[in-house]
């Protein structure tokens, strides 16, 4: 049983890794509190071996409330 923590920076996958306990999955994945390095959003996943998800999306500050479906 593994958890599993995906970083997608301005749709594309930056970031993965792999947990063998809910402990370290869980506070790895509250560390995330800010937009990053992505131009315009970043999506952080947690993935429980029971395919439950739990996610959180960052949009950098002054593009909240745009409306953009394409990436670069």
């Amino acid at each position: 049983m593994s958890y599993i923590i995906v970083v997608i920076d301005d749709g594309k996958e930056s970031w993965k890794k792999y947990y063998n306990n809910c402990v370290d999955a869980v506070n790895d994945f509250h560390k995330f509190t800010d937009h990053g390095v992505a131009e315009i959003d970043r999506t952080i996943t947690l993935i429980e071996p029971n395919d439950k998800l739990h996610t959180k999306t960052f949009i950098r500050p002054g593009l909240e409330g745009k409306l953009f479906l394409s990436y670069k």
